[in-house]
């Protein structure tokens, strides 16, 4: 009986070993899922932020030399070329708004994409995971506690029960 005991200790113990195991794995595996996407969002702003940013060089230089050409013009007709360079500069900075705007959602719906894609888990899938592995811990450890009781009960009564057998041998 002794021995059932210990084998279902041991089998109780390797049981929590792998759960615990097969919990750690699982962060990890987040974890390193997380690191991944975060390291292909990181590159993919990089690379947008490069993008917007000749774009937007390419646009400057494109008004400075418009703006020249329409100061050179306006030398003759000043307010005519004032109110042609004011309505410029307003467009392309309308333009400017409208490129960054989509870049950037660009951006957002290509993050969205790859987290999806590579099926990162949400805060929530690993809160959830949490949760349950602290339940089964919970629940291993009350099984341990139940056990060990037992057995220390069980062993109480063993001796006790042999020492009055042995009393009673000697009488």
């Amino acid at each position: 009986m002794a021995t059932t005991t210990v084998i279902i200790e041991e089998e109780i113990m390797e049981e929590q070993t792998s759960l615990v195991e097969l919990a750690q794995k699982a962060l990890h595996f987040g974890l390193g899922a997380v690191a991944m996407a975060q390291d292909e969002v990181v590159a993919l702003f990089e690379k947008a932020q490069k993008e917007i940013k000749g774009r937007l060089d390419k646009t400057q230089g494109d008004t400075n030399g418009l703006v020249d050409k329409m100061v050179e013009r306006g030398v003759t007709v000043e307010e005519d070329g004032r109110k042609r360079v004011n309505k410029f500069i307003e467009a392309r900075r309308k333009q400017v708004k409208g490129t960054v705007k989509d870049a950037q959602g660009s951006l957002e719906n290509r993050i969205e994409t790859v987290l999806h894609t590579m099926n990162v888990p949400t805060k929530g899938d690993i809160d959830r995971l949490e949760k349950k592995i602290n339940t089964l811990t919970k629940k291993v450890n009350e099984l341990i506690k139940h056990k060990v009781y037992r057995w220390f009960w069980l062993l109480r009564f063993t001796t006790c029960t042999m020492s009055n057998d042995h009393h009673n041998y000697k009488a």
